[in-house]
């Protein structure tokens, strides 16, 4: 059976989405006996069956370039370059593109999965900037360079197209993550959910919101927290939000649940293991998810399948997810 190799700065239990799938996809991997090696930033990954593991610290970064160029490094490591010869393919989830010369040089295949590529939705301009030039000219570099691609999301697949200006599309595979969760799974959790069965006429329990994620701009928590003030001050419903995620976007967040005088109406919790997590989901009402350039959007597939309510934004790839149903 093949042997994988994958580098990816971040590894699950940490990160989000992007994080989470990519794991789902090596555990099936490994049930399947395919060899499979991580090279990681996360200090503690999550275990795989049979894996091995490679942790660098130094992969991680606080923006793609630095990423970039951290990746670089990883590419003249010697150790690396003698574990890269052992492996049959390279496996791409997030940041590591400046490795793929190195690897076809080497003649090893190389798998690219488009996890995080949102063109547009970073709150600078300058950042919009970069990004949009990385999305022109390294993207396109690297389709022509790697063997396969896969994309999550039809958005996403559209997304690539546009800002490369690639003209063909053979190794391109659209691919949408799953989730494995039975709806029954909440029960564990959610024994005194009858006291809540008719919350929505009666509002004499909360009415319980959750937001599961990264906090920048473009993932719209903002618009969650305005909607929250107007559940209360306008409809006078008993509602709380639990917002689960870190990122640069906290403090602002913070401040406009201070002005808008709801900040004792929100509940702030870091990323936790997914066991927790799964629990957060159950006891929740509704999730809501209003990012504006979500290329995939797999916290809302997770509420569905765990059968919560969930509110997404008319926007990007959660159109697909939720739109309509």
């Amino acid at each position: 059976m093949a042997s994988i190799l994958v580098v990816s700065e971040l590894f699950w239990p940490e990160g989000g989405g992007a994080e989470l799938a990519t794991y789902l996809i090596l555990d099936i991997l490994a049930k399947h006996n395919f060899g499979i090696t991580v090279v990681t930033g996360t200090k503690n990954p999550a275990k795989l069956r049979g894996a091995r593991y490679c942790v660098a610290p130094y992969l991680r970064g606080s923006n793609r370039i630095v990423k970039w160029v951290k990746m670089e490094m990883l590419g003249l490591d010697k150790s690396f370059k003698e574990m890269l010869n052992n492996h049959d393919i390279l496996y791409i989830p997030l940041a590591a593109y400046p490795l793929i010369p190195l690897v076809k040089r080497n003649g090893i295949k190389v798998v690219v999965h488009l996890h995080n590529y949102a063109p547009g939705g970073h709150s600078s301009s300058l950042t919009r900037k970069i990004f949009r030039l990385y999305s022109a000219i390294i993207g396109k570099l690297s389709y022509k360079l790697v063997d396969a691609m896969v994309c999550g999301s039809l958005f996403e697949l559209k997304s690539f197209i546009n800002f490369t200006g690639i003209n063909e599309t053979q190794k391109i595979n659209l691919i949408p993550h799953g989730v494995s969760y039975k709806q029954t799974l909440c029960n564990e959790y959610t024994k005194t959910a009858s006291r809540y069965d008719k919350i929505s006429e009666t509002f004499k329990k909360p009415l319980r919101l959750l937001y599961v994620g990264y906090l920048f701009e473009y993932k719209g928590v903002q618009d969650a927290i305005k909607a929250l003030s107007i559940l209360n001050r306008e409809h006078g419903i008993n509602a709380i939000l639990t917002i689960i995620g870190e990122g640069p976007y906290k403090q602002k967040l913070i401040n406009l649940a201070k002005q808008l005088g709801i900040e004792h109406r929100i509940i702030w919790k870091s990323f936790m293991k997914r066991e927790e997590l799964i629990k957060e989901y159950c006891q929740a009402d509704v999730l809501v998810f209003p990012s504006r350039g979500e290329m995939f959007g797999l916290v809302a597939y997770e509420a569905l399948a765990l059968g919560k309510p969930t509110l997404v934004a008319k926007r990007a790839s959660l159109i697909e997810c939720c739109y309509n149903l």
